[in-house]
């Protein structure tokens, strides 16, 4: 499979693509169709060539790994933002893992609602503490 190639199935409301970037990346979504414009429809990738360069070059992609690639910070961000004060411990009962996993998730969740609603109090509170 050349790169920038993909194939796609669609049964109703469900699609799966194999799209091949630098690997094979499957996707499986509800919300894209599974069709795709070449010209339109394309990532920017930094390939290492023989001089150690990193030219940009357009890879031609799906709509599911366009929004995948534009969203996936933001759980990266959760998850560093969730390590700083976890309150998750090594359990044996998954329950109680899910449960404190979801805890963590709720107060990042409100940490940013409130970073949101309240700016001039988040910056002069940090600015002073700093």
């Amino acid at each position: 499979m050349p790169r920038g190639s993909f194939y796609s199935r669609q049964a109703g409301q469900l699609t799966v693509v194999d799209w091949n970037d630098s690997k094979v990346m499957m996707l499986l979504s509800t919300a894209h169709q599974g069709h795709r414009n070449c010209l339109i429809h394309q990532v920017e990738r930094k390939p290492v060539d023989d001089g150690g360069r990193r030219p940009k070059t357009a890879v031609p992609a799906p709509r599911q790994a366009i929004d995948y690639t534009i969203s996936m910070g933001g759980v990266d961000r959760t998850d560093q933002l969730r390590s700083y004060y976890t309150c998750s411990w090594k359990f044996q009962k998954w329950w109680k893992k899910l449960m404190y996993f979801l805890i963590d998730v709720c107060r990042v969740n409100a940490w940013l609602s409130y970073i949101r609603h309240h700016p001039a109090t988040h910056i002069t509170s940090t600015s002073a503490s700093g």
